[in-house]
């Protein structure tokens, strides 16, 4: 990045810190926001107090929890225990993406294996952490390697049967084999995927888990068009939460600007990519900035400002249901010059965009986005990533792993901003 883009970057936190909170949905308005300090202990359903207390305090951990073997592959070795001690240092509250399943079933169910005791090691350092899995738009013929347990078919009033699932009766009529042959988005009006979310949301919080994002759920619920599908799963997920959730309740959320039925929220808050562009500043340089307002050359699918309101399932009535922002990745189309759309930045996924700056380029954004996204809407808070797959499908960066952490001589992969994440959010309330 060329000094003057810092320069502006630095020039325009200061003023937003002298600023203050500007436009966006204010969350301090809701009624129901209690006024004072947050606190972090809960057993069932979450206030907006204690929510937004745990998301302010949020990082994507991609993979966290999967066994160092899998890390290997890619040349790096005692990822586990370096993000260990990455979380003691910085704290977080929220650890997203810990743990995945995006079509490979085979490999999601062979790394639940020891994911109870991983789990069981950051809640050493404090028990109060909120760790999450993913469950995303994408099943694989593989899964019809996995039987079906009893208990799925009887949380369903079925009766149990012997057989493993089927990815032909999970998929829209018209849309088979959208990421290649044998993988495709489920279709949650059909049954049979009810069935494997249900199973997957179990083996999370059977592990220890809290929270489950659940990817792209407006694709996958199109054809659910009053969502009584939708929320029928989410129902018997919060159902089994209550009896063996560690503290009652499972957060579910989805990058989504909301969804609804009736004046119900189904997620307790949502999540989106951090959409950056970079606008021409007359005299000023270059400023890189959220897609608030959105630029006028491009469909801007932002979630500033548009992040929809109702009852939440916590109980509580909001204008704007809080959510995340993080930095994306994964959309390459081949090549820098050829990723063009509102996804991209200079040609790259956010993610990847971040880690070719360098380590004093990269603290300045963190810095800067920690303000301005609050600054643009106090619904939002920002998400770093503390661990990200860079996945471009591009000659121009070949595909590695993002990890925040400070580098040392067992790891030196770290790209130095664990400190700058911690001094984002203070020290936490013991």
């Amino acid at each position: 990045m060329q000094k003057n883009v810092i320069q502006t970057i630095i020039f325009l936190l200061c003023m937003l810190l002298l600023a203050g909170c500007g436009g966006g949905s204010d969350a301090s308005s809701d009624a129901d926001v209690d006024d004072t300090a947050a606190a972090l202990d809960f057993n069932g359903p979450v206030s907006r107090a204690v929510l937004d207390a745990y998301l302010s305090r949020a990082v994507t951990m991609s993979d966290l929890l999967r066994p160092d073997s899998f890390f290997a592959d890619y040349g790096f070795y005692g990822v586990f225990a370096r993000q260990l001690d990455f979380i003691a240092a910085v704290r977080p509250l929220f650890i997203g993406r810990a743990m995945l399943v995006w079509a490979m079933e085979s490999m999601f169910t062979a790394h639940m294996s020891g994911i109870e005791d991983r789990v069981a090691h950051i809640h050493a350092i404090d028990d109060r952490i909120i760790v999450q899995g993913a469950i995303f738009e994408a099943v694989s013929t593989e899964i019809e390697t996995i039987s079906i347990p009893a208990f799925v078919f009887e949380a369903f009033g079925l009766t149990p049967e012997s057989r493993p699932f089927s990815y032909a009766a999970m998929l829209f009529a018209d849309q088979k084999d959208q990421f290649g042959p044998g993988i495709s988005v489920p279709d949650i009006s059909q049954l049979e995927t009810r069935l494997w979310y249900y199973y997957v949301a179990v083996c999370f919080i059977d592990a220890g888990l809290e929270a489950i994002h659940l990817g792209q759920l407006d694709w996958v619920s199109e054809d659910d068009a009053d969502k009584a599908d939708t929320a029928d799963l989410i129902a018997r997920i919060r159902g089994y939460a209550e009896t063996y959730a560690r503290r009652g309740w499972v957060l579910l959320d989805a990058h989504t600007h909301g969804l609804k039925r009736g004046s119900d929220l189904l997620l307790d808050f949502h999540s989106s990519p951090l959409r950056l562009y970079l606008s021409d500043a007359a005299s000023t340089g270059v400023d890189i900035s959220p897609q608030w307002p959105p630029p006028t050359s491009t469909a801007s699918t932002s979630i500033y400002g548009r992040s929809l309101g109702g009852r939440n399932p916590g109980g509580w009535t909001t204008n704007a249901n809080p959510y995340l922002v993080e930095f994306d990745h994964g959309y390459s189309q081949g090549s820098v010059d050829q990723n063009t759309g509102p996804e991209f930045i200079e040609g790259l996924d956010e993610i990847t965009w971040l880690s070719v700056q360098s380590t004093t380029d990269q603290s300045t954004i963190l810095q800067y986005l920690q303000t301005r996204v609050q600054q643009i809407d106090a619904a939002g808070h920002l998400q770093p990533a503390a661990m990200r797959p860079i996945w471009t499908n591009h000659v121009e960066q070949a595909d590695t792993w993002y990890f925040a952490c400070a580098p040392d001589n067992d790891f030196p992969w770290g790209a130095d901003q664990e400190a700058v994440i911690a001094a984002l959010w203070g020290a936490v309330e013991e």
